[in-house]
């Protein structure tokens, strides 16, 4: 079945072309929208995306089908979502297309050219819905009551282990929520951790209050002020979530200012925590703990000392790894056999990144379409290729414990090795 949006004499045909990719895909209703503009514009994907979210128990919540009276529908899709890494994929035609009654090969090529094509596996940053989501909604809860509580957190974990996708989950919770604002810094990125300690103080202001401009001050009791007062005037509470952390702190950031610059930031905002009385809280993400275990820091205490809740990142459960696996599959018309869920699990210690990572590999190289089955025999035959491929992930993986936690990276190893103790 079809929910068809727009009204057009290729509507008709559009709706049988959602009666049969929800039949090819196991969905009871795929979304088709029909955009009668000459030219394709991003808000109708953007309409297409919002329907999907709000109706995903009851849509496919991956594919949908575009129309559009331009003739280039097609290529002006693609040139809209050129270097943006999707959770919503539409299938183009142009209405021009649709009212020739093209026959069922035509259709069928189309179909396949953009399901096929596209990897569902193969997602690199952070899930920014809740889509392709699993595993993790306990420990989203828990955030979010830590947040409620005025409470601040840590969250930490290995590389790649989905620590930004937590913090997305935690944030799309709380705008559903409301009362809250917040903020995403993405401390990796060189904007970031390039900045001053007073700079990234302004830069939280500007984001709090858009449109205004704040003074920069080398004072942080100043700079406090500055901050206390953008809070305390804000209709919302603030969160402020710290993704890879460790890039703006002591010993560890590429830039060496923030061996004195640590101490000034994070007493500002402590203060500011605790001077709006919880009003502003903040969440951290990284590897390690050490921000919040370190007593001294340039010989002096360290603000944060046991500065918010720190949780644990694990590796997901084999339920949670056969969830996944299995409904990425199904959003691509695939099916796994039951006991390479099993396997993967077991080979790949139930981390989400490197399991996407081998089924994307497998799916590449089998060559697979809408409807097959993927084997155990498709994973085993490949052992040794997999290894192979993903090796240098797991090294990218393990190289921060190897740099800068050198007792925690030999525990792991032990614990590769079988030792107990």
């Amino acid at each position: 079945s079809g929910i068809c949006i727009g009204h057009s004499p290729a509507i008709l045909v559009a709706c049988c072309l959602a009666l049969f990719l929800s039949t090819c895909l196991t969905y009871n209703w795929t979304v088709t929208l029909y955009a009668p503009y000459p030219e394709v514009q991003a808000r109708s994907i953007n309409d297409i995306a919002y329907v999907q979210q709000n109706f995903k128990d009851r849509v496919h919540p991956v594919w949908n089908i575009l129309i559009a009276d331009s003739p280039d529908t097609e290529k002006q899709v693609s040139e809209l979502l050129v270097g943006k890494e999707q959770e919503v994929y539409s299938i183009p035609f142009s209405r021009h297309e649709l009212e020739q009654k093209p026959n069922a090969n035509f259709i069928y090529d189309r179909l396949d050219k953009y399901i096929r094509g596209r990897d569902l596996f193969a997602f690199q940053s952070g899930l920014q819905s809740d889509r392709f989501f699993f595993g993790r909604e306990r420990l989203v809860e828990s955030i979010v009551g830590t947040v409620q509580n005025a409470q601040n957190f840590g969250l930490f974990g290995l590389r790649r282990i989905g620590k930004t996708s937590v913090l997305f989950a935690v944030k799309r919770y709380l705008d559903k929520l409301g009362g809250y604002k917040t903020i995403h810094i993405d401390c990796q990125l060189a904007d970031f951790y390039l900045m001053r300690w007073n700079s990234l103080i302004k830069w939280i202001c500007e984001q709090i209050s858009l449109g205004s401009e704040f003074p920069l001050s080398n004072d942080f009791s100043q700079q406090g002020k500055v901050l206390h007062q953008v809070v305390e005037n804000s209709q919302e509470k603030i969160l402020l979530l710290f993704d890879e952390v460790e890039k703006i702190s002591f010993d560890i950031s590429p830039s060496k200012h923030w061996n004195e610059d640590f101490l000034h930031f994070w007493n500002t905002i402590r203060a500011v925590h605790q001077m709006s009385k919880g009003k502003l809280t903040f969440g951290v993400s990284g590897v390690n703990p050490y921000i919040f275990n370190t007593p001294l820091v340039a010989g002096h205490d360290n603000p944060i000392l046991f500065g918010g809740s720190p949780l644990y990142l694990w590796p997901l459960e084999e339920n949670h790894t056969r969830d996944m696996v299995r409904t990425i599959a199904r959003y691509m018309g695939l099916q796994f056999s039951e006991e390479v869920y099993e396997w993967l699990f077991k080979q790949y210690g139930g981390h989400p990144y490197l399991i996407r990572k081998a089924c994307s590999l497998v799916y590449e190289k089998a060559k697979k379409s809408t409807g097959d089955t993927v084997t155990l025999d498709e994973f085993t035959s490949r052992e040794k290729w997999l290894d192979h491929k993903l090796g240098g992930d797991i090294i990218k993986i393990l190289v921060v414990l190897i740099q800068h936690y050198p007792e925690e990276f030999e525990h792991l190893q032990s614990l590769a090795e079988g030792e107990q103790e």
